[in-house]
């Protein structure tokens, strides 16, 4: 018997020059000697069990680990979450648990999760795993010898004997019918461990999931785990991101960890792994993967594991499911209607569209391009749709207007006969991005909800006041995203010479905003314009940029170039749901003072938020514009915390939230 790991027949290894030394070349210890910078992330729903043997094993095997814990609740019972409470409670290591009080799923679960996490590095861990052995300080040092952002984890069978994997392999076959099918398993065979004599780090290219880690900036980079992935092909899917965007995935030689998924026995373990290893879920997530990447990852061996697994697990699905007959639908088509091309609710709708084109058909219908706005005729023009959904709500109002009335007159109807008739039977939703008509526009407010099905609100700000109120609650939050292919950082070295210069400021949007001159909605005449004009006059080196709606609009592909000239991006709006100029400033790695409006206090890192104005005024803006001078040495780490800040809010991300929103809406109008 070979005294080396022996590789999987089909697979060919190259050989990959390096050296201990090699670990010289890393600037930082990565995860921490002491796995200082290292949380670790483990989705548990129900089986507390297993997750606290899993945190025992870590607290008794791992002696310096001086890291963190991060328990994920995904909709345990009770009686589960008070057991973990209970022990984690008597345990050394730091271990916190968040309750998401429903089952979001392995891939929103992880995503979630990463939310929470504040140290660099991130392991995940499924919870039916053991630590046998200190893994970290190998993993730490193969880290930094591969120079990697993403590592696997080995792990052994329950013997404690035999590897379930090692490495990590993307298995691509052609079929008879020229598709293209992928699997993923271990690169090397599973042997004896005690056999080999011989092992080493290695470059693999399939993470796992549930037992890998991972550096937080890289992982956001990608994009996270894509939501609409079921069980494993999560983990498939982000390997072809990694693959793509050419980053290394190593695997450590430690092997310290165990695999060990015991068979279901209580009703709500069983429940929850009949649910996990549904063949139908199962089979509407491979559709989905097929859809977006042109590969097949549905087949006789997928079907053959899941009747393995659901043995193994004493899980029944063949009364539920096997029987049942599974239907490949064409895309759901979903209607964007937006106001105006080429302005803000126009970039939401094409992202939306770029993102999820692969699921959904798309058709965007922009209202400034209906005669006299007519509504009635958008519904009549989605009819071949299966649902709709408004960015500016107060396009809903127009049924409401004389001309609609008119319109329907004309055809014989009355409008409570065509919100009956035609809007009911069709799955409507829209978007709260600002706050207007929630005072004496509040009836305003609750005829445009009462003909939505379900909505989507911008902001923590707004989710808060919608749910007070008496009408229908938000189904969710969806704030803006940036596309991070259109804003970018340029020209940073004009940051270098600040000092010997004037400070650029400046500032984005519509001055009219609501048609309304008299009320200063975006601060521009009664706020920022004065304090600057006062800063001049004191003898402070500052100048102001305008890139206005009313005087000149720059096509939103060229606004990169605006951020790149200026130093300083200021919001002074009265209110906002997601300013969107901000998200797109932090993308060009400039820094910002604003109002606390919005998406402003959750996007913002801990240094910009003492940028955040405590009053919307001109003598406390010209306050922190003098801060901001005075610490002027610091725009270079304000301006590297919003690049890493914003990477989290990129379309690709905010396009998964609607996705989940459309088809959570689509399954709630069913019913």
């Amino acid at each position: 018997m070979s005294e080396y790991l022996e590789v999987i027949e089909g697979i060919n290894v190259l050989q990959y020059g390096t050296t201990t030394l090699h670990r010289l070349l890393s600037k930082d210890s990565n995860i921490g000697f002491y796995s200082e910078n290292l949380t670790i992330v483990i989705l548990s729903c129900n089986r507390a069990d297993a997750t606290i043997k899993l945190i025992k094993s870590l607290n008794d095997k791992c002696k310096n680990f001086k890291g963190k814990v991060l328990i994920a609740d995904n909709g345990s019972t009770e009686e589960n979450i008070s057991f973990i409470k209970s022990e984690i409670s008597k345990i050394r290591i730091n271990c916190k648990l968040i309750e998401f009080k429903e089952n979001l799923g392995v891939a929103k679960g992880r995503n979630k999760a990463v939310e929470y996490v504040d140290t660099k590095w991130i392991m995940f861990l499924d919870n039916d795993i053991y630590f046998t052995k200190d893994i970290f300080p190998e993993a730490q040092k193969a880290i930094s010898q591969l120079g990697c952002k993403f590592i696997n984890i080995p792990l052994l069978n329950a013997d404690k004997k035999t590897l379930f994997t090692y490495g990590g392999h993307l298995y691509l076959t052609m079929l008879d019918n020229n598709d293209i099918h992928i699997g993923c398993g271990s690169t090397y065979k599973q042997v004896n461990i005690n056999d080999i004599k011989f092992i080493d780090n290695c470059l693999a290219s399939f993470l796992f999931g549930g037992s890998s880690i991972v550096n937080k900036e890289a992982f956001l980079e990608c994009g996270g785990f894509d939501e609409g992935m079921f069980i494993g092909f999560e983990d498939v899917d982000f390997s072809i991101t990694l693959f793509n965007k050419g980053y290394k995935i190593g695997c450590c030689k430690e092997v310290g960890l165990v695999h060990d998924h015991v068979k279901s026995e209580k009703k709500s373990d069983i429940e929850y792994e009949r649910q996990r290893f549904s063949n139908k879920k199962l089979y509407e997530s491979a559709c989905y993967f097929k859809n977006k990447h042109n590969i097949q990852v549905w087949s006789k061996s997928t079907e053959e594991w899941l009747k393995q697994r659901e043995k193994e697990l004493g899980i029944d699905n063949s009364k539920k499911e096997v029987e049942e007959e599974i239907i490949v639908n064409k895309k759901i088509k979903i209607a964007l209607i937006v106001d105006t091309k080429n302005w803000a609710y126009d970039n939401i709708a094409k992202n939306v569209k770029k993102y999820l084109s692969h699921k959904y058909e798309f058709k965007i219908i922009y209202m400034d391009e209906i005669p006299d706005s007519n509504i009635a005729h958008v519904f009549y023009a989605c009819m071949d749709c299966d649902l709709i959904h408004f960015f500016w709500r107060g396009t809903l109002y127009y049924l409401y207007g004389d001309f609609a009335e008119y319109y329907l007159k004309y055809y014989g109807r009355g409008i409570e006969s065509f919100i009956d008739e035609v809007i009911r039977k069709k799955c409507i939703t829209a978007s709260v991005y600002d706050h207007k008509y929630l005072n004496s526009g509040i009836d305003r407010t609750k005829k445009m909800i009462n003909l939505v099905d379900s909505y989507t609100v911008s902001s923590k700000k707004l989710f808060d006041i919608y749910n007070k109120l008496e009408l229908n609650k938000p189904l969710t939050q969806i704030t803006d995203g940036v596309d991070l292919d259109k804003f970018y950082p340029q020209n940073l070295e004009r940051m270098q010479n600040i000092k010997d210069r004037e400070v650029v400021i400046g500032w984005v949007g519509n001055s009219n905003w609501n048609g309304n001159t008299k009320k200063d909605y975006k601060g521009i005449e009664t706020v920022i314009k004065p304090a600057i004009e006062e800063l001049i006059e004191e003898g402070y080196k500052v100048r102001l940029e305008l890139t206005d709606k009313q005087k000149k609009q720059i096509p939103h592909n060229e606004m990169v170039n605006f951020y790149s000239k200026i130093d300083l991006y200021i919001c002074a709006s009265l209110n906002e749901g997601t300013p969107n100029p901000i998200l797109e400033a932090m993308a060009c790695g400039v820094a910002v003072i604003s109002t606390d409006v919005g998406i402003v206090p959750e996007v913002l890192g801990e240094k910009q938020k003492e940028y955040i104005l405590q009053e919307r005024s001109k003598e406390c803006l010209k306050e922190k514009i003098k801060l901001f001078i005075k610490n002027i040495d610091s725009i270079k780490e304000l301006s590297n915390e919003n690049l890493l800040q914003i990477k989290g809010w990129t379309w690709k991300r905010k396009s998964e939230q609607f996705d989940e929103f459309f088809s959570t809406a689509l399954e709630k109008f069913k019913r």
